[in-house]
């Protein structure tokens, strides 16, 4: 399994974990068609919402999973991760 089926397959185990793309969209104050677009891997999720999928999914998946190319480790041991967003 390639990198963007991981992503592909992490995100819609979200969706599908917090009652679909509509809710996910509304909790990160997005449009459901980019949510849409991220569970068909047309785009990227950014990764300034990771911090807060993982939170709304009670870490059932991962910053790690949802974005396997970023540090995500680095991030967590330094101060650029807040308690509700990045902030570098």
């Amino acid at each position: 399994m390639d990198t963007n089926q991981h992503e592909m397959l992490s995100i819609k185990e979200v969706c599908q974990y917090v009652g679909g793309q509509a809710k996910l969209a509304k909790f990160l104050n997005i449009s459901t068609s980019a949510v849409n677009q991220w569970v068909l891997g047309r785009r990227p999720i950014p990764a300034r919402f990771c911090p807060e999928i993982e939170r709304f999914s009670q870490g059932r998946v991962k910053c790690e999973d949802l974005r396997p190319d970023i540090n995500w480790a680095f991030l967590r041991d330094t101060k650029l991760v807040d308690q509700n967003k990045i902030v570098c």
